[in-house]
């Protein structure tokens, strides 16, 4: 068996959003975080961008636990998106 060199990437340091089948990217700077900020804090930062650009309250969404937000460490990315269905 031959192994394949993993491949390296930078990391981008990202915060993504999924809203339906559309991907919102936003920088850390943009929205005043880090990635190791609170997950209150970076809600409280997307919250209004998002609302305005997509006319969608993730934080009203995220009281009623609809997402997930998630840290990956190997890329600083950070992503919210929409918690599986049962069923």
């Amino acid at each position: 068996m031959v192994r394949r060199a993993s491949e390296t990437t930078e990391p981008t340091g990202e915060i993504i959003v999924t809203l339906a089948s559309k991907e919102l990217k936003y920088s850390y700077e943009q929205l005043g975080v880090t990635f190791e900020s609170l997950d209150s804090e970076i809600l409280d930062a997307l919250q209004p961008v998002v609302l305005e650009e997509e006319g969608f309250d993730i934080k009203e969404e995220q009281d009623e636990g609809a997402y997930t937000l998630k840290r990956v460490e190997s890329s600083k990315n950070i992503y919210l998106f929409p918690k599986s269905t049962a069923g």
